[in-house]
C-alpha cells in the first residue's frame, strides 16, 4: 500500500521556501539601497524642504491678497498687502496677533495654524520659522501700505556683500526659514505632546549666527527698540552646511518681495484705475475725495476751496495722515500738490469755514447765503455717481473708504484754480460761483478744481521712482517730485494750467457752478 509523506518533511520544505523568499527580499532591498546613494537621499530631503517653504510662501501671499475680506472681529476691509505676525509666543502655529511696535520687524515661528495649514517642517523635522518687515506686518500696522511700500530685509553672502535688496525698492518684505538640524552649540527644547516643540523664543537654537570678525550676521534676531531698521540675513550654501568649515550655517529660506505681493493684489478689479464698474475702489475713493471738497466749498460763504498739501509735506513722513496739511501751500501760493487732510490754513482765511481742521471730520451745515439741496451730506455719506454705488464714508475711522485713502494717500493729488483759492482777491472775491476766468482747464473746459489719483508707476517713456527716506541709510526722496506720479504737463502752474492727463491717472473735476458739483474729468 502507498505511504504518505511525513509531516516533518513537509514542514522542512515550507521553512526552506520561507527562507528562500526572505533571502530574495533581502537581496532586492540591498540592491535597491545600493542604488539610493546618500546624495539622492539628501536631494529628496532638500526637495521636501523646498516644497514646505514654497507652500508657506504661497499661503502668506494669499493672506496679503485677501486678509481685509476675512470676517473676524478685528478685520478691516480695504487693508490689503499686510502679513501676519509670527507665532512668536506659541510654537503651535497661532499668530500672536500683535507683535512689537509700529514699523518694527518681528521674528518667530511660522503661523501655520492661523493660515489654515498643517505644521510645515523641513527635512530635519523642525517646524518653519518666519520674519516680517515692520512695514508689512498686520499689527501694529504701518500708517500707509501700498505697492510703493518697500520691505526692510536684505540677504548677504559670506563676504557680507548684499545679494538681494541692494536698492530700497528691492528690499525683502518677509522670509520663511528652514532651520535644519541643530549645529554644535545649539540646544533645542521639545515639549512632549506638541507638534512643533513649543520652544518659546529660543530662536538662536534654530537660526544661525555667521561670524567673520569684525562682522556678524544673526539670522535669529531682528532690530527691536528702534523702528525702520534694515535687517540682514545669510543663506546656507553647500559648503556652509558642513561642520568642517569652521563657520557652519545651515539656514535655508525663501523670500517674499514687494512685487510678488502687489502683482497679485493689483489684478483685482478694485485696483483697476481704468475700470468704470462699481468694483473700482480707485474711482470710488477719488470721487469721494472730490465730493468731500465740494462740501467744504458749498458750506462756506463764498465757495472757496483749500490749497493742496505740498508735494514733500515739508520734509515730514509720507505715512502720517496729519502731515498732509495745506499750511505751507497757502504761504507759497501752490495750486497743485497732495490732497489736503488738514485744512487749518484755509480755515483761517475763508469766511464761514467750519471748525475742526480735519477735512473729513467736519460737521458741515447749510451756509446762510447759498442754501444747499435738502440732502445735505457729511463726508461719511457721500453719493457715488460715476458709476452709481453705495455712499462713501471718509469720516469714520476704520471704514473701508477711509482705510483705502490712508493706505494710498501719497497717490492722491489736487489742483485748485486761482479763482477758487482760499485767499483770492477782487474781482474773484465775490460770494458764490460760478467765477471762473482764472481757472484750470481739462480738455478745454474750465473747472474750479480737480482731484487726481496716480496709478502704478510707469517705466516708459520716463522711469518713475517713488522712494522715501525711511531707513536711516536712505537719503533720496523721489516722492516729492510730481513727475514720478502724474503724467500732466505743466501741472505746477498758477491755478490756470491745462490738466489733460496722458497717462494712467484717474481724475474727477469740481464744477464752476452754484452749488459746486463733481463730474468725471473729460
Amino acid at each position: 500500500m502507498c505511504r504518505g509523506v511525513p509531516a516533518k518533511i513537509d514542514q522542512q520544505h515550507g521553512i526552506a521556501v520561507l527562507v528562500l523568499v526572505i533571502f530574495i527580499a533581502m537581496a532586492a532591498i540591498a540592491y535597491f539601497l545600493i542604488k539610493i546613494s546618500p546624495e539622492k537621499i539628501k536631494h529628496h530631503q532638500e526637495i521636501s524642504t523646498s516644497k514646505a517653504l514654497s507652500r508657506a510662501k504661497d499661503a502668506l501671499i494669499a493672506y496679503a491678497v485677501s486678509r481685509g475680506e476675512i470676517s473676524t472681529p478685528t478685520a478691516q476691509p480695504g487693508r490689503l498687502g499686510y502679513l501676519p505676525c509670527p507665532a512668536d509666543y506659541n510654537g503651535e502655529g497661532n499668530s500672536v496677533g500683535t507683535c512689537g511696535v509700529r514699523n518694527e520687524a518681528a521674528i518667530g515661528w511660522f503661523p501655520w495654524r492661523s493660515l489654515g495649514l498643517p505644521p510645515l517642517m523641513d527635512e530635519s523635522g523642525t517646524c518653519l520659522l518666519y520674519a516680517v518687515s515692520g512695514s508689512y506686518k498686520f499689527s501694529p500696522s504701518a500708517s500707509m501700505l501700498n505697492e510703493d511700500t518697500y520691505g526692510m530685509f536684505q540677504v548677504v553672502d559670506e563676504s557680507f556683500n548684499i545679494v538681494q535688496g541692494v536698492n530700497p525698492e528691492d528690499r525683502i518684505v518677509a522670509i520663511v526659514f528652514a532651520a535644519g538640524k541643530p549645529l554644535p552649540g545649539q540646544s533645542r527644547n521639545y515639549n512632549a505632546g506638541t507638534q512643533c516643540g513649543d520652544d518659546v523664543s529660543n530662536f538662536d537654537a534654530y537660526l544661525d549666527t555667521y561670524i567673520d570678525l569684525p562682522d556678524a550676521i544673526d539670522n535669529s534676531d531682528v532690530t527691536t527698540g528702534s523702528t525702520d531698521q534694515i535687517d540682514q540675513f545669510i543663506h546656507a550654501t553647500t559648503e556652509s552646511m558642513s561642520d568642517n568649515t569652521g563657520k557652519p550655517h545651515n539656514d535655508r529660506f525663501i523670500t517674499i518681495t514687494r512685487d510678488e505681493i502687489w502683482t497679485a493684489i493689483m489684478r483685482r478689479d478694485e485696483y483697476d484705475a481704468a475700470s468704470i464698474t462699481g468694483d473700482s475702489k480707485v474711482r470710488r475713493v477719488t470721487e469721494a475725495l472730490a465730493r468731500c471738497l465740494t462740501q467744504y466749498g458749498n458750506d462756506n460763504g463764498n465757495s472757496r476751496l483749500p490749497y493742496p498739501a505740498p508735494f514733500n509735506l515739508n520734509g515730514n513722513d509720507y505715512r502720517v495722515s496729519d502731515n498732509y496739511d495745506d499750511a505751507a501751500a497757502v504761504a507759497g501760493g501752490q495750486h497743485f500738490g497732495r490732497f489736503p487732510y488738514i485744512v487749518d490754513s484755509a480755515d483761517s482765511v475763508i469766511p464761514g469755514a467750519i471748525a475742526g481742521f480735519k477735512l473729513f471730520e467736519k460737521n458741515f451745515t447749510p451756509p446762510p447765503v447759498h442754501p444747499l439741496p435738502t440732502d445735505i451730506r457729511q463726508c461719511d455719506n457721500l453719493p457715488i455717481l460715476f458709476p452709481t454705488g453705495p455712499n462713501a464714508d471718509l469720516k469714520t475711522a476704520g471704514s473701508e473708504d477711509r482705510v483705502y485713502w490712508e493706505n494710498r494717500k501719497d497717490h492722491y493729488f489736487y489742483a485748485v484754480s486761482n479763482s477758487y483759492r482760499p485767499n483770492s482777491f477782487p474781482p474773484d472775491d465775490s460770494a458764490g460761483a460760478p467765477r471762473c476766468g482764472n481757472c484750470i482747464t481739462v480738455n478745454g473746459i474750465q473747472y474750479a478744481a480737480a482731484v487726481i489719483y496716480s496709478g502704478e508707476k510707469l517705466m516708459a517713456p520716463v522711469v518713475q521712482t517713488r522712494e522715501a527716506p525711511i531707513a536711516p541709510s536712505d537719503t533720496i526722496d523721489t516722492k516729492m517730485n510730481p513727475v514720478n506720479y502724474v503724467e500732466i504737463p505743466g501741472a505746477l502752474g498758477n491755478g490756470m494750467g491745462n490738466y489733460n492727463s496722458n497717462g494712467n491717472d484717474v481724475m474727477f473735476c469740481i464744477t464752476d457752478t452754484e452749488p459746486l458739483d463733481v463730474v468725471p474729468c473729460p
